[in-house]
């Protein structure tokens, strides 16, 4: 079952800790940061280390601080599990000699100890990024003995995409330790000997070999068939891209990218000679069609309104439809972001804008957004849930059903 906690609860001490888990962590979202919280402080009770109260953690106090409750309603944080709140809540209980201890004041020593524990700077990779390994870690912990190897790959590359983007956020080398994991992962007789060692301090290496040509090798590895071989190719571009070393390796995957729908097979033939190290021959692009751009903004507008017409439908609810896509939505607002140009036709760009701003809120973290946006903004937030008000919005200008 899912509980939402508020940093509406916070008082200027909470928020100053907060602002500074961000800080430390490199996370760039509260929920992100209060999560992480809420994680560590359940793993410190666990140790015996227990909780830092809120005054031994000094930090500098918030501009201008003034109580949310009350303004920002939405101001809430998802954990998919009531059980680590609830954990820290009896601790404290037992701790303080109270019945019972409140959320906030939970979520202030969770942050506190967060704080603690990040400035002593432990060695290994960076809290993020164990935050990410231990998720997986705990799923592979519950995979039958023999599929632990093949779970733990899976759920390493589902979460690529996350480590590119702490690469960004961090300008640490993120995403190829994550490529690096995964490959000792399947070389591994024991998945979770190996995720233990990086949880407990050790840093994967880099091998200087080129990693570029060992992706497309592994990559036309895994392809029995031309048509697995595309699947994988769009499964796999964005580590690819990640890894090339050069601008001629960037060229060679969008080149490779241009042409592996329409001929997947001379695109695996591309993948071979790029993983001998030989050099392939590359096309300039050609100038872009403007009826082909605008097919493709209708084709891919055609899919994100039967998304949402699937997400009304639902029989759980639209909120957790939208949680169920949140990924697709993800995916569609960096497409469109990229895809909104002024030679599109009116209505369509007027659509296009729209169906951004749909993405936008139902993405992972669109909930604080929302938030963050109407702070800024000084403006309120939607009667309901920002993603939920947007979808319905979408829904009654541009389908024939609401």
């Amino acid at each position: 079952m899912d509980v939402y906690v508020s940093t509406a609860w916070l008082s200027e001490v909470g928020w100053a800790l907060l602002v500074e888990a961000g800080r430390l962590s490199g996370f760039r979202r509260y929920a992100e940061g209060v999560r992480a919280a809420v994680n560590t402080a359940v793993v410190e009770i666990a140790r015996g280390v227990g909780l830092s109260p809120p005054s031994s953690v000094e930090v500098k106090g918030v501009e201008g601080f003034s109580p949310q409750l009350g303004k920002l309603r939405e101001v809430a944080v998802r954990l998919i599990s009531p059980i680590p709140i609830k954990r820290i809540q009896k601790w404290l209980a037992e701790r303080l000699g109270a019945s019972k201890a409140s959320m906030g004041v939970a979520l202030e020593w969770a942050l506190a100890t967060y704080v603690r524990v990040l400035r002593q700077k432990p060695a290994g990779l960076p809290e993020p990024v164990r935050d990410m390994l231990r998720l997986v870690y705990s799923e592979v912990q519950k995979t039958p003995r023999g599929e632990r190897k093949k779970a733990a790959v899976q759920l390493m590359w589902l979460r690529m995409e996350a480590a590119r983007r702490l690469a960004k956020a961090l300008d640490l080398p993120v995403d190829k330790w994550w490529l690096a994991i995964i490959k000792e992962v399947e070389a591994s007789g024991d998945p979770l000997e190996a995720l233990r060692r990086y949880l407990g301090g050790e840093v994967p290496k880099i091998p200087s070999s080129n990693l570029f040509g060992d992706l497309m090798g592994r990559l036309l590895a895994e392809a029995k068939t031309s048509e697995e071989f595309r699947r994988l190719w769009w499964m796999r571009r964005e580590a690819l891209r990640r890894a090339a070393a050069n601008k001629y390796e960037r060229e060679l995957v969008d080149y490779i990218s241009r042409v592996v729908d329409s001929d997947p097979d001379f695109a695996a033939k591309l993948a071979e000679m790029a993983a001998r190290g030989q050099k392939v021959e590359i096309p300039a692009p050609e100038p872009p069609d403007p009826d082909l751009a605008e097919a493709e903004v209708e084709e891919k507008l055609a899919l994100f309104d039967k998304t949402v017409e699937e997400v009304l439908k639902d029989p759980e609810g639209v909120e957790k439809a939208i949680y169920k896509r949140a990924e697709f939505f993800e995916t569609f607002y960096r497409w469109a972001k990229s895809a909104l140009r002024g030679d599109l036709p009116e209505r369509l760009g007027a659509k296009l804008r729209s169906a951004l701003e749909v993405a936008y809120y139902c993405r992972p973290g669109g909930l604080m957004y929302a938030a963050k946006d109407a702070e800024e903004q000084k403006k309120p937030l939607p009667p309901e849930h920002p993603a939920v008000y947007a979808v319905k919005n979408y829904a009654k200008t541009w389908l024939q059903t609401a």
